[in-house]
């Protein structure tokens, strides 16, 4: 089961969410560590594994910025202390009040 869900769309339902969000932050930070100093975007529950993947002190000073679509903010499973000084935008959709 593990192996097929790395290979589809991530289902937040058919893993205990750690388990599920520790594997996303770990295939980022070996996606970042690939390609270099980039900016890392997040959509909806998928914010959670992008701040995750910032938090590291290791891995924040490679993060050039943070997009944010859809449920993202500092707090989003991530450190805020580590994360603020990464230039961030959040984009909320016209059903939020």
């Amino acid at each position: 089961m593990e192996a097929y869900i790395k290979q589809i769309q991530p289902a937040y339902r058919n893993l205990p969410a750690p388990a599920v969000h520790n594997a996303m932050r770990d295939d980022l930070h070996a996606l970042v560590d690939r390609i270099g100093p980039c900016i890392l975007l997040g959509w909806s529950t998928g914010s959670t594994n992008v701040m995750q993947a910032a938090s590291s002190p290791s891995y924040a000073p490679k993060v050039k910025g943070l997009i944010g679509i859809e449920g993202f903010q500092a707090s989003s499973g991530g450190d805020p202390n580590v994360v603020k000084t990464i230039p961030q935008l959040t984009v909320i959709g016209d059903h939020s009040n």
